[in-house]
């Protein structure tokens, strides 16, 4: 068995937040099967363990690439391998952004299935959060974003959603006059019910208070049983309820 390490050097984004959800994406070429395996941390004091891991099968004779989504930058990776005969080209971290009509500094973020990782890594500070007074069945909703305005801290937007089946819904950011998109993310559900955290304060136009509302959107109509703005720095947490939403 073969073993990597790849050390984290301060990877972050333009102001060094490294609180970001990234793609790992690595390029081999191989002259025999077998497997790599991918295991990340977080903190520089945790041990590697397989359920941070994620494991690649490695066809004979190949060009190949392995990709990891992760909810921020690791502090460390390893990858381990059984293939006798490999070489990794290339290691390539993204954080799949997307610009929106060629506007400066207004991005739609693509975060694929980190939300409910997200929301899942730290259940614990959110397992208090209470339901709507009544569950909204719906396409699109607004709500506010003015009560979190001017905090200067890391804001998370939370939701649980039922949904029927897998679908990429969007959170879009919006001025007053809900006309012109500031920015956005996507993400997908998975069936049934679960909670979903994303990370607004990533976004430039939101950490400076150009935000005014929220827009949640989707294909088919979903069922929301919880929302609120969550601060883990000061572990406020703002609810939102059926009569915050903005017609």
């Amino acid at each position: 068995m073969l073993s990597a390490n790849i050390q984290n050097k301060g990877i972050g984004d333009w102001s060094g937040n490294k609180h970001l959800p990234i793609k790992i994406s690595i390029d081999y070429s191989a002259s025999s099967s077998g497997q790599l395996q991918l295991f990340y941390i977080f903190n520089e004091w945790e041990s590697f363990n397989t359920e941070k891991s994620k494991t690649f099968t490695v066809e004979p004779n190949t060009k190949g690439s392995i990709e990891i989504e992760l909810p921020n930058m690791p502090a460390n990776l390893q990858l381990d391998t059984d293939v006798h005969r490999i070489v990794l080209e290339k290691i390539k971290i993204t954080q799949g952004l997307t610009l929106i009509n060629e506007q400066k500094e207004v991005w739609q973020r693509k975060l694929g299935y980190i939300p409910m990782l997200w929301a899942t890594q730290d259940k614990s500070k959110y397992i208090n959060l209470p339901n709507l007074s009544k569950s909204i069945e719906t396409t699109k909703v607004l709500w506010p974003a003015t009560n979190i305005k001017s905090t200067n801290q890391y804001v998370y937007f939370l939701m649980e959603i039922d949904s029927a089946n897998q679908q990429e819904v969007y959170l879009d950011l919006l001025n007053e006059e809900k006309e012109e998109v500031k920015g956005g993310f996507s993400f997908y559900t998975s069936p049934g019910k679960h909670l979903y955290a994303v990370l607004l304060s990533t976004d430039y136009k939101f950490w400076t208070n150009q935000v005014e509302q929220i827009r949640f959107s989707s294909g088919t109509n979903l069922k929301i049983d919880k929302a609120a703005y969550f601060l883990p720095d000061s572990q406020n947490l703002f609810l939102l309820t059926d009569l915050d939403l903005i017609a």
